[in-house]
């Protein structure tokens, strides 16, 4: 609606030096100083005590009210004026608005008043003011020219809130527009028997219903049945304390929709002090009880979540942008040795080994880069110094705008699955009798050094063992027995060896072999002299009784261009035949 449309249909405000005027319905009606009311002839009609109802939102509001002349000169300011600037008004009428400015905005200000007082769009800006006793006020204010009917400048009014506090505070200011109508709040003006006199345009927006039909209209007949009684004891406490009250409350709007509102009500006062009605500020609260049960629904469901962290048995992380911890569960003590308290605010490189740290911040960017859930196998550093074997996964969190919040970390203890896996190698690969490489084990082994010393030119040897008259300890001592004596063996063969560079294995019954990585046939037969003469002087029992073992052994090197250790093998089984039919006891060599 055009600005003069606007005033034609609600009323509109002139003023002057010592007297303001409202123009409506009836006609112009004087709205004069207080003096001038108690010098007043004549009896008071309906207008009159309307025009106090306006006065007095005018006078009670917490805003600055301001009306300039074409040249910028104040001809009026309300009493919020003095309460916030110290200025009497007396002190402030005749002197140019932009002086009460600090310096540096006064010569801008005086621009901008000129320039926007011949303009019919309203204006918001923000000026900060020097007080009376020289501090600083910031003020947030809206203001807007008004016209006669001929088009000529009448005056230029401004409202104005204090927003010092709030910008301090860094809090955003509240934006004021024109008096009454253009103010962000529902405000209605009621007689003492709650028939509407004056509602603003916010409170025709609130209310679903056209001003007419606002206007003359209970109070009453926006009250649910269900609250009539609540609210009617809230308005006979306001009538006996006679101060401003505060109520949560239910309205039914004109299309019949019921609207949660927070009303703030304050009684009115005539020139007698009488009640002669009530203001009332709404606002639609829908939106902040909504927030309220989101909130709520929100605190419940992170309490769920809280709970079923704390519930896991495994560590569960937040770890900040920065590398320090935001949350850990009570799990983290389990594995790490902390209480979740000792490691929050702190380094997560706490609990990394220094060997670990490339290998984690590896980690840590892959997760950030990809966005996508990384998991990684590693070891952690536990509160008493020992590592822990653990599997971490994590997974990048944004925050609402897409930037990067931290990282989710979920840890799981691995060790006791890692020394299943080693135990489960272990067995893949050795004899479970003796201890010793299995024969699979010992091929694998075997290929790798035939290339290793086919690249680098090493000697490779190789040693074939075997128990001499075994069939006869087993006969004489049981199986048991001659298990017993093949452990023995073999611990007498690793203690000869050079481990873990040389490799033994029991190759099937009670052959034994011997890998000799980079060692010539000469010092592989010292290696068998060493093995045979140690398991001659053994002193083994089995069931009180003395076991004597003797065992024969087979010498053979492996030779430049031979793609297997089975050459080799051969020949050493070849010397081993020839040790057996030479007496046993002995080591005998075969050459290429």
């Amino acid at each position: 609606m055009p600005h003069s449309d606007r005033c034609a249909a609600r009323g509109s405000m002139s003023w002057h030096p010592n007297s303001v005027s409202v123009v409506g319905r009836h006609g112009a009606l004087s709205m004069a100083t207080a003096d001038e009311r108690t010098t007043a002839q004549g009896p008071r009609g309906d207008e009159t005590d309307r025009l106090d109802f306006l006065q007095a939102i005018v006078e009670t509001t917490d805003a600055i009210v301001v009306a300039a002349d074409a040249e910028g000169r104040i001809i009026w300011v309300n009493d919020a004026f003095t309460r916030i600037t110290g200025f009497r008004g007396s002190e402030a009428r005749g002197r140019f608005l932009w002086s009460f400015r600090v310096p540096e905005e006064q010569e801008p200000g005086r621009e901008a008043f000129l320039e926007a007082v011949g303009r019919t769009d309203e204006r918001r800006f923000e000026s900060r003011w020097l007080t009376r006793d020289g501090s600083e006020l910031c003020l947030s204010w809206s203001t807007r020219t008004l016209f006669d009917e001929n088009g000529a400048v009448r005056f230029r009014v401004g409202t104005a809130v204090d927003v010092t506090a709030e910008r301090r505070n860094a809090a955003r200011a509240l934006d004021l527009g024109e008096m009454l109508d253009q103010v962000g709040e529902a405000v209605i003006l009621v007689d003492p028997d709650s028939v509407i006199q004056y509602a603003n345009r916010e409170a025709v927006e609130l209310y679903r219903t056209p001003l007419k039909k606002l206007i003359g209209k209970s109070n009453r007949d926006f009250i649910p049945e269900a609250e009539a009684e609540r609210f009617e004891k809230f308005q006979q406490t306001l009538r006996d304390s006679m101060e401003p009250q505060a109520i949560e409350t239910d309205r039914i709007r004109g299309d019949g929709t019921v609207v949660p509102v927070e009303l703030r009500v304050s009684p009115i006062r005539d020139s007698a002090g009488k009640l002669s009605g009530f203001v009332s500020v709404s606002y639609d609260i829908t939106d902040q009880i909504r927030l309220q049960e989101r909130a709520r629904a929100i605190a419940d469901r992170n309490a769920v979540l809280v709970r079923l962290l704390e519930n896991l048995p495994d560590p569960v992380f937040y770890m900040r942008p920065d590398g320090t911890l935001g949350y850990a569960n009570d799990a983290v003590e389990d594995v790490y040795g902390y209480k979740p308290e000792e490691l929050l605010d702190g380094p997560m490189a706490r609990v990394r080994p220094l060997d670990r740290a490339k290998h984690m911040a590896e980690f840590v960017a892959r997760a950030i880069e990809t966005g996508e859930p990384c998991i990684m196998e590693t070891q952690a550093l536990h509160k008493d110094g020992h590592r822990v074997e653990v599997e971490v996964r994590a997974v990048r969190i944004d925050d609402a705008d897409g930037n990067y919040a931290g990282l989710a970390g979920f840890a799981r203890d691995i060790g006791e699955r890692k020394r299943m896996e080693t135990e489960l190698r272990r067995h893949a690969s050795t004899d479970t009798l003796t201890g010793l490489a299995n024969r699979r084990h010992f091929e694998t082994i075997a290929a790798a050094e035939v290339k290793r010393a086919a690249r680098y030119g090493h000697p490779l040897s190789f040693i074939t063992c075997d128990l001499d008259h075994f069939k006869r300890v087993n006969d004489s001592f049981g199986h048991d027995g001659g298990d017993v004596a093949q452990q023995r063996f073999a611990q007498i063969v690793s203690a000869s060896l050079r481990l873990p560079t040389d490799v033994a294995a029991r190759l099937g019954g009670e052959e034994f072999g011997v890998l000799l990585p980079e060692t010539d046939i000469d010092s592989a037969v010292a290696v068998a002299e060493r093995i045979r003469r140690r398991t001659e002087e053994a002193a083994i029992e089995f069931g009180g009784r003395p076991v004597r073992l003797t065992v024969s052994l087979g010498v053979s090197q492996h030779a430049a261009g031979e793609s297997s250790l089975a050459a080799a093998m051969k020949r050493a089984d070849r010397a081993l035949y020839e040790a057996k039919g030479a007496g046993r006891n002995r080591t005998c060599t075969a050459s290429a």
